[in-house]
Order: C-alpha cells, then structure tokens, then sequence
C-alpha cells in the first residue's frame, strides 16, 4: 500500500467532484459516496483491475469512477450510445452521443479521457460476446447501468460476471434495483443471484444493489458498517445493525435519508478495520 498514492487519488476525486454538475449523470451524493469508500477498500487491500460502466449515459458517474484509476489499470464505457438520435444526427429527447459523454468527462476528469468506448447493443448475443472480449475478464469494478428491461439487465448481468470472472475480489453495482419504476431490474437481478452462487449482495442502498464475491462479504461489509454505521437501518432499542437476506445472502441496507458523508475517513483507520476480523451475522434459515 502506498498512502502518497492513494492520498493523490483520494485529492483528484475531490478535484473531480467540484466539477461534476447535477446534469452530468443520475447518481445520488450518496452513491458517489459508497463509490469512494469501495473504491479505497481496493486500493488499500492492493487490488488492481480494470473499471468498467455499462450504461454510461452522459458520463458524469463514469467520470468520477476513473478518477480513482490506476496507471496500470484499464477503463471502459460501455453503450449502445447515439440513443434516439434523429435524421438531422442531432438528439431527439436523451443525448448520450461518444463525443457528449467524452466531453463530459474531460470537463470534470480535467484532463484528457483515456477509457475505451464500446459501442454495442447487449441483448444480441454477437455484441455481449464482443463487449466480453474486449473487455476482458479483471474488472475490479463494475457498473451495470443499461437498458431497464428484463432481456437487458439480464444480458447485463452475465456480461458484468464474465468479465469480473478472474478478479479476485471484484465490486459490481446494479442500478434502479428495488425501484417501483423499474420492476424488472429487480427481477431480472433476483434471477440471476438464484442462478449462480459466486457474486451475492453485501449492501444495498435507495437506489443500487452492490455485489462481491461471497467469500469476500465479511471482509468488505465492514467498510460501510464503519463508515456509514448513521445511514444503516438499525434495532431503536439496542442499535444494532439489522442484517438483512436477499436470496439467502446476508447484507446491510441504508435509509434513504442516510448522509452522504463518510465518517471518520482516514487511512488509519482503514487499516485498523483491514486488521480487524469481522463476520457478518447470518439468519440460519436464509442460508443455501
């Protein structure tokens, strides 16, 4: 671990988020926030990989995402991009054109974007298979945020596992999960935790869904414990922590009025919880 650098990434996503407006992308302060926290926990623990965000709309999130990238590491904006673009080329409703999304990023990353773009349309099966290979299969982080659909979050889906297949320890990140707006988010996202017994959820905010590898969950559950314990839903009468089961797999949910802060952020005590042996509590009866 080398504190200098991470304390120059943590100084540009500071940076970074000075310049990101609310127009950039949908994403709430406390998701950047967890964004953050995630994203340290990796660079704490060592792990590099590449980045990676399916659904990268106007690009204010992707942004933020790699101002956290490493020098050796990789980041790639995945879209079907050029949405409901007219006969004139112009856009007609949503605008999410490459050169929109690159501008945006070069705005609030203040430099040049080095990410890959790639372009394609996930529910047919040629494009996921492209996405895949150029993608490759070690991203450390990976956001799924496409098209809200049940064929789609379900090409997504498979799409995020392959390619965080040979990361050790990888986050993904599902968007619109429990949103009475986008049911088959939720759905498609319950189908494919049921289907496969490697990625499950650890913490679930308002908005989004966040995943690792079930070996991992004690080890990364403890970060938003911590650094978020006044947004965690807790027991009024002992404070503890409710623990809650999403297809038998134990994780913390946050209130939606959680604050966006995160408490006492300091590599001190990163490590201190990094050295710390934690077990999340599992309900007997959710367990597979």
């Amino acid at each position: 671990m080398n504190t200098a650098h991470v304390h120059g990434r943590l100084a540009r996503w500071m940076s970074s988020l000075g310049r990101f407006a609310k127009d950039d992308g949908i994403i709430t302060e406390l998701d950047l926030a967890i964004y953050l926290l995630l994203l340290l926990v990796q660079e704490l623990h060592d792990e590099p990989g590449d980045l990676a965000e399916l659904g990268v709309f106007r690009g204010g999130p992707f942004a933020m995402l790699t101002s956290m990238q490493r020098p050796e590491e990789r980041a790639f904006a995945i879209d079907i991009f050029d949405l409901n673009v007219g006969p004139d080329g112009q856009a007609n409703g949503i605008w999410n054109s490459p050169e929109h999304f690159l501008a945006t990023v070069r705005r609030i990353s203040n430099q040049e974007p080095t990410c890959e773009l790639v372009r394609a349309n996930t529910t047919l099966p040629e494009h996921a298979a492209a996405v895949c290979r150029q993608v490759g299969s070690r991203c450390r982080f990976f956001h799924v945020d496409g098209g809200h659909n049940l064929a789609n979050i379900r090409a997504d889906l498979r799409i995020a596992a392959a390619c965080t297949a040979n990361h050790p320890t990888p986050i993904v990140v599902v968007d619109d999960t429990f949103s009475v707006q986008y049911p088959e988010v939720t759905d498609g996202l319950i189908e494919f935790l049921r289907l496969q017994n490697e990625l499950v959820p650890f913490l679930i905010s308002p908005v989004k869904t966040f995943l690792c590898r079930r070996n991992e969950v004690d080890r990364i559950a403890k970060y938003p414990l911590f650094f978020l314990k006044d947004g965690i839903y807790r027991d009024p009468a002992s404070g503890n922590p409710f623990v809650r089961h999403l297809t038998g797999s134990p994780c913390f949910t946050l209130r939606p009025e959680a604050t966006a802060t995160l408490q006492n952020l300091s590599l001190d005590v990163f490590a201190r919880l990094a050295a710390t042996p934690y077990n999340l509590p599992r309900s007997p009866e959710s367990r597979r």
